[in-house]
């Protein structure tokens, strides 16, 4: 009976402590449906037009925090270093590279990312704010 009423104590005391902050691994509306593949569709509120260059895409696996793409030149991966239902913020960020004829639209790309620290999904569009809660990127679904 005493190992009954320990195990009980343990799991009620695991249930509160998880339960009591939200972890990187909270499994929310926004962390699940943010697992699927976006593609740029603003930067810095100026639209990124297809027809001219490749278009940044991120596409996000959450369950492991990470995430990979490419910045319009080069492919990118990393680990998603804090991810809840508002908040993202990216590990450090690596990739090839490659010589690009547009590499400025990736570098400013690149500082963007480094830059984020909020999210927001609606109606099938990512929004990713920087620490002043601008928006700074914004992406469609893609799958």
């Amino acid at each position: 009976m005493k190992n009954i009423i320990v195990l009980l104590s343990s799991i009620v005391l695991f249930s509160c402590v998880y339960k009591k902050g939200k972890t990187m691994t909270d499994k929310t509306e926004n962390t699940i449906i943010l697992n699927d593949m976006w593609v740029i569709q603003t930067m810095q509120g100026k639209p990124l037009l297809a027809n001219t260059m490749k278009r940044p895409v991120l596409e996000f696996k959450s369950a492991v925090l990470k995430f990979n793409g490419n910045d319009s030149c080069n492919n990118i991966f990393g680990a998603i270093e804090r991810l809840t239902e508002s908040e993202l913020k990216f590990g450090m960020i690596a990739g090839t590279k490659m010589m690009c004829p547009e590499i400025k639209v990736a570098n400013t790309y690149l500082k963007l990312l480094a830059e984020v620290r909020y999210y927001k999904i609606k109606n099938m569009e990512l929004m990713l704010f920087d620490i002043e809660k601008r928006q700074i990127l914004r992406y469609k679904k893609v799958d």
